[in-house]
């Protein structure tokens, strides 16, 4: 499974660290204070609410295949199109955003999703052991 899941998690790795590249060239250009707290605030709700929805479609289970939250973290396809889409407004379509808080918009889609792949994929041994689901392989 290190075959599959190696490069994907390289992959979410890369985009998050490239994130927050964007959080902070995002976050330096405004003097506002507050722009900055609600920014950085609503990134880690965001990243809160992804990580615990996509968990939580788990609970019901009571065996889990060893790979399955971190497969649905990492290569989810809606998640995936999503992530692409604010990734082509980021490079793309910055110039048509006009409001400073629609710019933050791409930003905390592409950190939502990246870092929750990687927090989703980590967290998911401990959500097995608290919700008492048997691991097969």
């Amino acid at each position: 499974m290190g075959l599959i899941l190696g490069p994907l998690f390289i992959f979410w790795f890369l985009m998050a660290a490239y994130s927050v590249k964007i959080g902070y060239s995002l976050l330096a250009g405004s003097p506002l204070l507050s722009y900055k707290i609600i920014v950085v605030g609503l990134a880690i709700v965001l990243l809160g609410i992804y990580v615990y929805l996509g968990l939580a479609s788990f609970k019901a289970k009571q065996e889990l295949w060893v790979f399955a939250i971190p497969f649905f973290f990492m290569a989810h396809k809606v998640s995936f199109a999503v992530f692409s889409a604010a990734l082509l407004i980021q490079w793309f379509g910055q110039n048509l955003l006009t409001n400073p808080y629609l710019k933050a918009v791409p930003f905390l889609i592409i950190f939502t999703i990246a870092a929750g792949a990687l927090v989703g994929s980590f967290c998911s041994d401990d959500f097995m052991k608290k919700y008492n689901i048997t691991i097969t392989y």
